[in-house]
C-alpha cells in the first residue's frame, strides 16, 4: 500500500505543472487529496494507545512493603 502511496505523489508531482499550467490555481485543491489520503492512510495504521501495565505490588523485602 505505502508503494501505492508513493506513485501516487511521483504521478501527481509529476502532472501538478501541466495541470497548474491548464487549469489554472484552483487545481491545488484537488491535488491536495493525496496528501491529504496519505494522511488518512497513515492514521488508520497507527495502533491504539496501549493500556497501562499495572505495576506490580511491591515484593516483601522492600521498604515500602509496610504501607500496603
Amino acid at each position: 500500500m505505502i508503494a501505492a502511496l508513493l506513485l501516487l505523489h511521483l504521478g501527481a508531482a509529476l502532472v501538478a505543472p501541466s495541470l497548474v499550467r491548464r487549469l489554472g490555481t484552483g487545481v491545488f485543491w484537488g491535488l491536495a487529496l493525496v496528501p491529504a489520503a496519505t494522511a488518512v492512510w497513515a492514521a488508520t495504521q497507527v495502533g491504539a494507545p496501549a493500556a497501562p501495565s499495572r505495576t506490580p505490588s511491591a515484593s516483601a523485602g522492600s521498604p515500602t512493603s509496610a504501607w500496603t
